[in-house]
């Protein structure tokens, strides 16, 4: 199997010298285009150069008004109760038989 089996027929040579066989005119001069009114009284601002705020970015989602954060109580992975965790834990050590 060829590697030109794994390209689409787009980017062939082919395809693109079909794509600017055509006839081109020249755009003519900008006094002679035919502007609707309308568009020329359109104002176009550009746009606000305004620096980016310091600090984290707020976070895009806003919770509903009954969406309640849940709070995860700590638990100690060495003796599994609850209020503190391993390395504030006070109970004794558990002695294993090795």
């Amino acid at each position: 199997m060829s590697c030109y089996d794994y390209i689409s027929k787009y980017y062939t040579r082919d395809y693109w010298l079909s794509t600017w066989s055509g006839v081109m005119h020249p755009i003519c001069d900008v006094e002679s285009w035919s502007v609707p009114p309308d568009v020329l009284n359109v104002r176009c601002k550009p746009p606000s150069c305004q620096k980016r705020p310091p600090g984290r970015p707020k976070k895009s989602r806003i919770p509903s008004i009954g969406e309640h954060r849940r709070t995860k109580r700590q638990k100690c992975s060495r003796c599994h109760a609850t209020g503190h965790n391993k390395k504030t834990c006070r109970n004794p050590l558990p002695i294993s038989n090795a």
